[in-house]
Parts: C-alpha cells; structure tokens; sequence
C-alpha cells in the first residue's frame, strides 16, 4: 500500500494504516484505510502527572537502524546518528521497549569499535612520547616490584592496543553488566516500566556520542557527557518515567561512589593525624 507523507510529500510503501513515522522526514503521520474504515484515534497527549507525554508501543517505531535491511547498513547508522545526535526527542519517543535487545547492542558495539579503532594511534604516539619519561622512572626506580615493572614495559611496547582490542572484543559484556546495575537503579527510582530489555536497548543508543570520543583533549569529556544526557533523555521516554527520575537512577552510582571514595581518604587522613600524634 502506497501512503504520502503530507510534511514532507514523500510516497512510501506501508503494511498497515494508522499512526506511524514518515521513513523520509520521520515525522509522526496518520495513514488512513483505503477501505474506508476509520483510522485509530492518535494517543492521548498525556499521562499521569509529571510524566512527560509518551506513544504507546503500538504507535511506535521503528527507528532507523532496525530498518538497516531496507536501508542498507550504513545510511541505517548514519540516519540513526543523525538522530540521535540532532533530534533526540523524536529518536527516543519512536524507539519501541519491546524491540530487540540486539539491536541496540550490536549498535553500541559498532559505536565503541569506531571508537577504539581511531583512537589506537593515538595510543601509540601517546607512548612513543611517553617512552623517555618511563624509562627515567624505571631506571630511578630499581626497587620496584617487577610485576609493575612488566606492566610499564607492557605499555611501553604496545600493550595499550591490545587492551583497546580486548575491550572492543569483551564490549557486551561489559555492556550487559553496565545495564544491569543501571537497571537495578532504575527499579529502585521507579524508571524499570517497560522491563530490562529497555534499559538495554535505550544504553546501546546512548553509545553513539562515542562516535567523537577519539578526538584529543576534549572529544572523550564531550562524548561521556553527552552520552550520559541521552541515556536520562532516553530512559525518561522509553521507561515511561519522569526525567527527574531517571537522573536519580544515572547518577545514583556515581555519587555513592564518590561518597564511598571521599569517606575512605578522610578515613584515612584521620588515621595518618591520630598515629603521627602518638608519636
């Protein structure tokens, strides 16, 4: 069935009518039945209070990247990107929960791969700059416990890339663990609605800011924060939660962390004052 996009007066070919996304612009567009029948309502505008207005899962999707089979695989990425990058709202209010979680996480693998990938040489110049420097220390060094001794020369020779290349190879992994304590989080918080694969999926698209991340002196600063902003942004949407819900849930851990860190080092410090005035 052909359905024309009145934003943007594409025609496209659709399977079904009702409300979905124009694939051109991506604008929300109500596609009505040639038989006659009347065209499901548009979803009510709001929800409870506080929440921001959301489609249900029946209204949404699919973004970009699961169209990778119409797409082709790269103008998939770019589109995605793209909107992640420059309409964030629309991405993450299009981005069905119940979808699957590989593809969100074979879409973060890609995005930290690129990542790795351009960033190894600058871990090589980064350690030929840096050779000198080591080698002083090791030299002044001579009663330094050989282990550390075996990771600075690992470093010195290379090592840096193999651990780049041990991560891309173990991302998931890392992945799936990340998501389960972020998750975790988000069931204490009250952003876990729509269940773990969510959480996942909403993770794995958070990824692409990393995109950047290989950039010297600022591009990791500026991919790790923006990357943390799209998984409130996306999490508020596809949980179907409050945004100030979902910053709790992000930023639970890091601040506990920081709590735990700054009371050991006044622990610490306490302790160094109390034994140096025993003496």
């Amino acid at each position: 069935m052909q359905a024309s996009c009145p934003h943007c007066k594409n025609v496209f070919s659709t399977e079904r009518t009702g409300i979905q996304f124009c694939p051109n612009c991506g604008q929300q567009i109500n596609v009505p039945d040639p038989s006659g029948a009347a065209a499901p309502p548009p979803p009510p505008p709001g929800g409870a209070p506080g929440v921001p207005p959301s489609l249900g899962a029946g209204q949404r999707g699919p973004v970009p990247w699961e169209e990778r089979g119409q797409r082709g695989l790269f103008g998939a990425f770019f589109e995605t990107c793209k909107m992640l990058v420059m309409q964030p709202e629309m991405f993450w209010s299009r981005l069905r929960p119940d979808g699957s979680l590989g593809d969100g996480l074979f879409f973060g693998w890609i995005c930290f791969a690129i990542y790795g990938v351009l960033n190894i040489p600058l871990q090589l110049v980064s350690s030929s700059l840096n050779r000198g420097s080591v080698d002083q220390i090791l030299a002044a060094s001579k009663d330094m416990p050989p282990e550390v001794r075996r990771m600075f020369a690992t470093l010195l020779g290379g090592g840096s890339v193999g651990i780049i290349v041990g991560e891309i190879i173990i991302y998931p992994v890392f992945m799936i663990i990340g998501a389960a304590i972020t998750h975790l989080f988000c069931m204490i918080f009250g952003v876990s609605k729509n269940g773990f694969n969510a959480t996942v999926r909403v993770l794995g698209y958070a990824q692409a800011p990393y995109l950047i991340g290989w950039i010297p002196c600022c591009g990791q600063l500026v991919a790790a924060i923006y990357s943390i902003v799209l998984v409130i942004w996306g999490l508020a949407r596809v949980q179907e939660s409050t945004t100030a819900r979902s910053v709790m849930a992000v930023l639970a851990l890091p601040v506990l962390l920081c709590c735990c860190i700054f009371g050991a080092a006044m622990i610490a410090g306490m302790a160094g004052a109390g034994a140096a005035n025993m003496r």
